[in-house]
């Protein structure tokens, strides 16, 4: 649950997208989150914007990216569809990519494609880890 993130990021002013995933074209859009009761559970128990302003992906500074695991250089192991991926190759150069974790990386993901995208940082309990 990443909702505390996003409370202390408006907290400070900033403005915060939430996903909305389509899962017929694998491709998503990004709502702004104004407060909780825009979300509703998608058909996956996702909690997702139903309403709100679109975000385009080249004026975010930093996305926070979900994962199932990730290696000691940066690459991820998403859920399998590449949402983020294919939002990743849409963002501003200078955008930061950081993942969300709990637990140790391993040394290294063997089925890296040509479009997965790498992270910059990750943060895991033990602090925030940068990849270079």
């Amino acid at each position: 649950n990443t909702y505390r993130i996003w409370e202390k990021a408006v907290a400070f002013g900033a403005h915060v997208g939430v996903p909305k995933a389509n899962f017929e074209t694998l491709e998503m859009k990004h709502i702004q989150f104004e407060s909780e009761d825009q979300l509703e559970l998608s058909a996956w128990g996702i909690p997702e914007p139903s309403r709100g302003k679109i975000i385009p992906a080249d004026k975010f500074d930093i996305v926070f990216v979900p994962l199932v695991t990730a290696d000691i250089k940066g690459y991820r192991v998403g859920y399998g569809k590449g949402f983020y991926d294919k939002f990743l190759k849409k963002c501003a150069p200078n955008c930061l990519f950081v993942g969300l974790y709990l637990f140790d990386f391993v040394a290294k993901i063997d089925d890296v494609h040509a479009g997965d995208m790498r992270l910059h940082a990750c943060i895991t309990p033990s602090g925030l880890h940068r990849f270079e």
